[in-house]
């Protein structure tokens, strides 16, 4: 699976949308980065990647309590900054 992310491949450009109130708006113009993945794709892909996330997050606290006995404890202090 390939996603072009580079400005070069979306190719973007200023273009002029008339709007149905008699004004007309600039918006940007570009490629379609997404093909040749469907609507259908991308969307079972973030729901996918949802799915992973969720996994690695119920993991990553499982890991965390199993780690609390063997790490030292840091003190967190705030600066003048906040």
């Amino acid at each position: 699976m390939l996603l072009i992310l580079s400005s070069e491949a979306w190719k973007m450009m200023p273009g002029i949308i008339p709007l149905t109130n008699g004004r007309r708006m600039v918006a940007p113009v570009h490629n379609d980065t997404r093909a040749p993945l469907s609507n259908g794709d991308i969307n079972a892909l973030v729901s996918n990647c949802r799915i992973f996330m969720d996994a690695i997050i119920d993991e990553r606290k499982r890991l965390e309590l199993e780690l609390h006995d063997f790490m030292p404890e840091i003190g967190v202090y705030e600066d003048e900054n906040g």
